[in-house]
């Protein structure tokens, strides 16, 4: 049956409710336009649909449907745009809103318009929705987000790269801390620059560095503004625009937005405030760190909530440089040919292959042994100070010797580049760490027809420690080494006491 022209929703629906049958039945709404409302049994599940003939020059543009009305799109032969409850249980909150847009159909000239206000007038409806639901963020909650997009713009992405930062992004999947790179970690707080400076502490964990290597504490003040300053969606459309074409990555930076509770369709409510960032101060949270853990509380006692002054952290404070080292890949130090020996530059001829005669077999094995204590205390001393490189294959007089005496030491072909990498990545685990591999990277490169072997080293967040081969096969005692210019040095006693609370604050 076709209802006559100006027939509200409500009276379409009333008709079509007597329906019995199992399928999807529907009734025109407006004579001149192929506009229907439906309802589907065996649920009666009510719907809005306009026939399009073909989706060709449709644009809904961002308008997306929710948990209680489904907004579809779809193209072949019965191409249609609708609208329908997603379940018996939103009947009545889809009837309100489908009677509200039918009254912006009725009187439209062509389907194009009609498709136009449906799109509008949906989009409107589901904004109201969101905010009598509390689906808009609240001040703090979109000034939490403000602060971890500006860490992941401003910290994390020029140190991992865009994609890495968008990945180790947690706080949304209500991780302990906002963000994870490895064994480091990153908890953000952004509060206005009017108001104290006091972090809020969601839980025993969130500054709890137990099984970590390193724990940030960012902390932003901000200046909020109406109609002024960096809105939300411009910083992320900023951010968007360095992912580029990288699709899994926006697939992944839209989807964590959504769970943190910030959806593009709200872009217009969100574009009045905007934000000036004021400063930007990094702590780092371990021993003698003014909080509380789990270690802290009595058995049976959880779901911890505190507040720590700013200003009781300034003894931490930590430089942006030094979190970028601790994250970053390690990188080259300067190119084995031209680069002199440094603070991040060490050169050895070999790694265990004695380049003078030796006297006697036990003569020779004191030698090779000293030999990777050298390749031991120069990894050591780079993780403990800045970082660097150091070349294997390069003499004191940066004459480039190569590694083939050490491949024949070992009894490898000299192109079994990938054994050369093991043995050394064995040496380093057995007398450093077993988590030293995450801070170094090994390399090869040709020059002069010689093979030379890189291991560039990033510098640690904690103080290191290696272990000398020592003498007649006695137990050695673990030793500290740093880089002093172009020199390695140890350090014990008030020496190293002061280095470490020094150097990592």
């Amino acid at each position: 049956m076709t209802t006559q022209h100006g027939t509200s929703f409500m009276e379409a629906w009333d008709a079509i409710g007597s329906e019995t049958g199992v399928g999807t039945f529907r009734r025109r709404l407006v004579a001149a336009l192929p506009i229907y409302v439906t309802i589907t049994n065996p649920d009666s599940i009510p719907g809005l649909a306009i026939e399009l003939g073909t989706t060709e020059g449709v644009d809904i543009g961002d308008a997306r449907g929710s948990d209680r009305i489904r907004l579809e799109l779809r193209g072949g032969a019965s191409a249609q745009l609708s609208l329908a409850a997603t379940s018996p249980d939103h009947t009545d909150i889809f009837l309100t809103v489908a009677d509200d847009i039918s009254q912006h159909l009725i009187d439209c000239k062509d389907v194009g318009e009609a498709v136009h206000n449906l799109v509008q007038r949906f989009t409107t409806w589901q904004r109201f929705l969101r905010r009598a639901a509390g689906g808009l963020m609240s001040a703090n909650r979109q000034l939490g987000l403000f602060g971890e997009l500006v860490t992941l713009r401003d910290l994390l992405a020029p140190a991992v790269g865009v994609r890495d930062a968008v990945a180790a992004w947690t706080g949304p999947a209500n991780a302990p801390q906002d963000f994870q790179v490895g064994r480091i970690a990153v908890e953000v707080k952004g509060i206005v620059h009017s108001e104290p400076q006091v972090f809020v502490i969601d839980g025993e964990r969130q500054l709890d560095d137990h099984g970590l290597d390193a724990l940030v504490l960012a902390h932003h003040r901000v200046l909020r503004h109406r109609q002024a300053g960096q809105s939300l969606p411009d910083l992320i459309a900023e951010f968007r625009t360095e992912i580029g074409d990288d699709i899994a990555t926006q697939d992944r930076f839209t989807s964590s937005l959504n769970t943190y509770g910030y959806e593009d369709a709200d872009e217009l409510e969100y574009s009045t405030t905007g934000y000036t960032l004021r400063d930007s101060f990094h702590y780092r949270v371990h021993s003698g760190f003014p909080r509380l853990t789990e270690t802290d509380l009595p058995n049976g006692t959880g779901g911890l909530r505190y507040s720590i002054a700013a200003s009781a952290c300034e003894a931490y404070l930590i430089d942006g440089d030094d979190i970028a080292g601790w994250l970053s890949e390690p990188g080259s130090a300067g190119d084995a040919a031209t680069a002199a020996e440094s603070a991040v530059v060490e050169y050895k001829a070999t790694a265990w292959t004695p380049t003078a005669p030796t006297q006697n077999a036990d003569h020779r094995r004191s030698v090779v042994q000293a030999l990777k204590t050298e390749i031991v205390k120069t990894v050591v001393a780079l993780l403990n100070t800045a970082g660097g490189e150091l070349v294997i294959g390069v003499d004191d007089d940066q004459n480039i010797t190569g590694i083939a005496a050490d491949l024949a030491e070992s009894g490898l072909p000299t192109d079994d580049l990938d054994t050369y990498e093991l043995r050394l990545i064995e040496l380093l685990r057995e007398r450093i760490d077993g988590i030293v591999t995450q801070q170094l990277r090994i390399s090869f490169a040709e020059h002069d027809g010689h093979q030379t072997c890189h291991l560039s080293v990033a510098p640690s967040p904690n103080p290191r420690f290696g272990r000398p081969f020592a003498a007649n096969n006695e137990p050695s005692r673990p030793m500290f080494w740093v880089r002093t210019g172009n020199a390695t040095n140890s350090l014990d006693g008030h020496d190293l006491i002061d280095y470490v609370a020094n150097h990592w604050h």
